[in-house]
């Protein structure tokens, strides 16, 4: 399987755009369900349905026995005062012994227990690991933590467990581990690297379930699901929310890893530009881009054309739906900043910073060798947020009149791009592409608590190209050619690769070729 790494210089961008600092936790979620789709229609942001909860089981407290590696490893943990260290290698210790035979452990330990620990009146933990194998067998692995305390088991449910499951399963230890300390991290980080790299060959499907609490009223928390058929992970907190969801089921409308590398890194500026213009929070924006990242990470593919085609001397074989789409599995994803209300004489003047981003294709046709494609995706941003009258001012919005001169923005922005493609008979008869962004930004300037001014600046941009129409140029240049150059056509293709990207902003709309000077 190719593995999509993108570098950390196409990431960070994200964060440079966006004014202020990182904020910390995140709180308890809720997977989505997704609703059932026509067969007709490529589904977006599919979630399988959110893994059944089982209660933490009533675990004794005792001292560890001796041996018991994951009991003495608890009672060392609780010395540490922070989330990061009290579940310092847990995860993997759990899973090591699991791989070593041990189907039904169950442990608790106490800060009374441990010299030196203190006991704390922390709100309670549940970080809990439930696996599917290919057998049908579930193992959950789950710890906790309490008022200076720490809970940890291991069980088997619905069959048995295969010696190669077993394997696999245990080779999930570093991952499990890497995604407690990202969560229990301070500013919290997602590292879902590991757990979506597992053996497909014995494992049907992961859940991380996790809430943790590095504070009172400070709870960061993380939802995470993996099958075949696609991924979700949601975090949730003080600083706001982020969803994201990728469909899986439709390999043969992916592209290539290069294509898909090309595409992310277009979405990653995207991101940086709209945080910008909206003023979104450092920290969210973070874990949103590494949330859209990892989950589209191991998607690309090399898949045939959805229906045979010919041999025709537009070379089919390069055109299709792989190669004129954006590459990416269809998905779902959003960002939502907990709002704030920083004037206090006008508490409906909220700070909000909401994007929502999705692509969807939808398939359709008589089948063999007829096919239509349409390929959509779209974003939305709004946002709001106060400045003072003087760049680089501070802000002090008291009930106190002379306090209040200050500028309230709103913005509201739109884009969409619409790709359509048809073949019939085999051969490619339609590809257009259609997109159009729409942004509105509204000033209002208050002096003194006086309304002075009022600007709104609306902005739309709208285009389109007949991408047959591009190929067949390219073609009909190599054709004239007494040797036959098909780099033309391979350009043509590289364009068109960039052209049916989202555009997020007037500037890069008008930015693109126009289809007559390619």
């Amino acid at each position: 399987m190719t593995r999509l790494l993108l570098p950390t210089a196409l990431v960070t961008p994200v964060l440079d755009r966006i004014a202020g600092p990182g904020a910390g936790g995140l709180r308890s979620v809720t997977p989505p369900q997704a609703a059932p789709a026509p067969s007709s229609i490529v589904t977006l942001g599919q979630t399988a349905p959110a893994p059944p909860t089982y209660p933490a089981p009533a675990v004794p407290m005792r001292a560890p026995q001796a041996g018991d590696a994951v009991g003495q490893a608890m009672l060392g943990n609780l010395r540490a005062d922070t989330p990061a260290g009290r579940y310092q290698g847990l995860g993997a210790a759990l899973l090591a012994s699991f791989g070593g035979g041990v189907d039904d452990y169950a442990q608790a330990v106490s800060a009374s227990q441990a010299p030196g620990a203190r006991a704390t009146s922390d709100m309670a933990d549940q970080i809990r690991l439930d696996v599917r194998t290919a057998g049908g067998a579930i193992v959950h692995i789950v710890l906790g933590g309490q008022a200076g305390s720490l809970t940890a088991s291991i069980s088997v449910t619905a069959g048995q467990v295969s010696d190669a499951e077993r394997t696999a399963l245990a080779g999930l230890g570093e991952a499990f581990q890497a995604a407690i300390d990202g969560l229990a991290a301070e500013p919290p980080q997602l590292d879902l690297d590991g757990l979506l790299h597992y053996d497909t060959r014995a494992i049907a499907s992961i859940d991380l379930q996790a809430s943790v609490t590095l504070r009172p009223g400070q709870v960061q928390a993380l939802s995470f699901h993996a099958d075949a058929a696609g991924r979700a992970v949601e975090v949730d907190g003080p600083a706001g929310s982020v969803s994201v969801n990728v469909d899986l089921s439709h390999p043969e409308l992916v592209g290539s890893a290069q294509r898909q590398e090309a595409a992310l890194a277009s979405y990653l500026r995207q991101f940086g530009d709209a945080a910008g213009r909206g003023r979104a929070d450092r920290g969210l924006m973070q874990l949103f881009s590494e949330a859209f990242t990892a989950l589209h990470a191991d998607t690309a593919s090399a898949p045939g054309p959805l229906v045979p085609v010919s041999r025709a001397a537009i070379s089919p074989e390069k055109t299709g739906p792989g190669k004129l789409l954006t590459g990416l599995a269809d998905f779902s994803a959003s960002v939502q900043a907990q709002p704030d209300s920083p004037n206090l004489a006008h508490p409906e003047e909220t700070d909000t910073f909401s994007y929502q981003v999705s692509q969807q294709t939808y398939t359709g046709g008589r089948g063999g060798r007829d096919l239509s494609v349409r390929q959509t995706q779209q974003s939305h941003l709004s946002a709001s947020y106060h400045d003072p009258l003087m760049p680089g001012g501070a802000l002090m919005l008291t009930p106190d009149r002379l306090t209040q001169s200050y500028y309230y923005t709103r913005i509201e922005d739109r884009a969409s791009s619409t790709t359509d493609i048809a073949y019939r008979d085999g051969k490619l008869a339609k590809a257009t592409l259609s997109q159009s962004v729409d942004q509105s930004t509204h000033v209002s300037k208050y002096v003194t608590g006086v309304l002075e001014d009022e600007v709104v600046t609306p902005r739309h941009e709208a285009r389109s190209w007949n991408l047959l129409h591009m190929l067949q140029d390219a073609v009909k240049h190599q054709d004239h050619e007494k040797r036959p150059d098909t780099s033309r056509l391979q350009r043509t293709l590289d364009i068109i690769g960039n052209l049916v990207l989202l555009s997020g902003s007037p500037a890069q709309l008008l930015a693109k070729p126009d289809d007559r000077h390619v």
